[in-house]
């Protein structure tokens, strides 16, 4: 019996994933070395994570900065996954106990049939947990972001069905999230434009696109993200401002 074209398609997408994993895993020690300072204790678990749920079907990807050390702690990591188990968690992260931190996020979304884990799914513009940065950590967490940055294009590449991609929040206080992508997307064969620009007065968002090739993926900026000290309301009120450009793209 033959694979049908969509199937033997699947299979590729999930190569895609599990190669990506495995590259990740490889430089874990690397990494681990020399961002000691800014990384959890190496006596927790610690795994990188390009994405939560299911990255190759979904149709929206929302994204921040990176996943939270928290995510590891009392929650069933084992200190050593092979990259097919590792694979194989992420994909289904929403079906077990997703951490509390994605409820706020989705919550904007469910006006427009969006869930984590059917058609919504996450990305990190950094794929290793963290400590907490603070400003002297700067540097050193823009040095990571830009040295991995690659990993999240070729995660981008894996969303294959993707048609809108929600950005927020910034890189530190240096680098909003949609400047860290824009300041990279050429070296990795893609454009984003308009160029970013900042609008002065509080939260605001704005709309781009990415495109690569053939492909092109809408892109929306909020600059309010879920972890604001004043809490996640602010991401809440300009995704949901922006639900009409949203659901246009989805129809398009």
């Amino acid at each position: 019996m033959h694979r049908t074209s969509e199937r033997v398609e699947q299979e590729v997408e999930q190569d895609g994933v599990f190669n990506l994993i495995e590259r990740l895993q490889a430089r874990s020690g690397s990494v681990r070395e020399r961002f000691s300072g800014i990384l959890p204790p190496a006596s927790e678990p610690w795994h990188p994570i390009p994405f939560f749920g299911p990255i190759t079907t979904a149709t929206v990807l929302t994204a921040a900065m990176n996943p939270s050390a928290g995510e590891f702690r009392g929650r069933g990591w084992a200190a050593s996954l092979p990259a097919s188990s590792l694979a194989e968690r992420l994909t289904s992260y929403f079906s077990r106990r997703p951490h509390p931190w994605f409820e706020p996020p989705e919550k904007p979304f469910r006006p427009l049939d969006l869930q984590y884990g059917r058609n919504l799914a996450h990305v990190d513009l950094v794929c290793r947990a963290t400590r907490t940065i603070t400003r002297a950590d700067g540097k050193d967490f823009l040095a990571l972001a830009d040295e991995e940055v690659g990993f999240f294009f070729e995660t981008l590449a894996l969303a294959s069905l993707a048609r809108v991609l929600v950005l927020s929040g910034s890189m530190t206080n240096a680098r909003y999230a949609h400047e860290h992508v824009a300041r990279h997307a050429s070296w990795w064969g893609w454009t984003f434009t308009p160029r970013p620009r900042r609008t002065p007065g509080g939260p605001f968002a704005s709309t781009h696109e990415l495109q690569n090739g053939s492909r092109r993926l809408p892109v929306l900026f909020v600059s309010a993200s879920v972890n604001r000290r004043d809490g996640p309301g602010h991401f809440q009120r300009l995704v949901a401002d922006n639900h009409d450009w949203m659901a246009q793209q989805l129809a398009d």
